[in-house]
């Protein structure tokens, strides 16, 4: 199984390439605690912890590339222990992008790690130009990953509960 882009800690697989084994599918969706997903849509904040894992996950993916992120270190056993995750949906040569890590790895960096290797991949592929971030304001650690990979406060909803970020290359 080969990464799509390294970080100086993390190795980020296209999540198809982790579905071969359906307990793959599993520990990836063990990362998506309700603390993790309190700041994401309803559909993404009850995913199935068994055998039906695999079947939701694919049809995540018929919305949006997800990338899984795993240490190096992990990595390198051959183990599937997620640290966080990236959902990518393109239409032309936008990108609306959403992130997550794991709540064992929160407060290390990874999300900003996360982040920017995400940005240097997109950048890579040459076709994306504007990427857009949604983030729950109060989600400070989030806010604080988009603005150091220089992300620029874009719209605020009026009901203050969404915050969209862009990214222009």
């Amino acid at each position: 199984m080969s990464s799509l882009f390294n970080t100086q800690r993390l190795c980020v697989y296209h999540c198809q390439s982790l579905l071969s084994k359906p307990n793959h599918a599993q520990q990836i969706t063990h990362i998506l605690t309700p603390a993790v997903t309190a700041f994401l849509p309803k559909e993404w904040q009850s995913p199935p912890l068994d055998e039906h894992a695999v079947q939701w996950l694919n049809d995540k993916l018929k919305e949006a590339d997800i990338f899984i992120a795993m240490s190096k270190e992990t990595a390198l056993k051959n183990r599937t222990l997620p640290i966080g995750l990236t959902l990518v949906h393109r239409s032309g040569d936008t990108a609306h992008i959403g992130y997550l890590i794991a709540e064992q790895a929160w407060g290390q960096g990874f999300g900003s790690e996360l982040l920017s290797g995400l940005m240097t991949y997109l950048t890579d592929t040459g076709t994306i130009k504007t990427v857009y971030a949604g983030v729950d304001p109060h989600n400070k650690g989030s806010v604080r990953a988009l603005e150091k990979c220089q992300f620029h406060l874009d719209t605020t909803a009026k009901d203050g509960k969404n915050a969209f970020y862009v990214y222009h290359f």
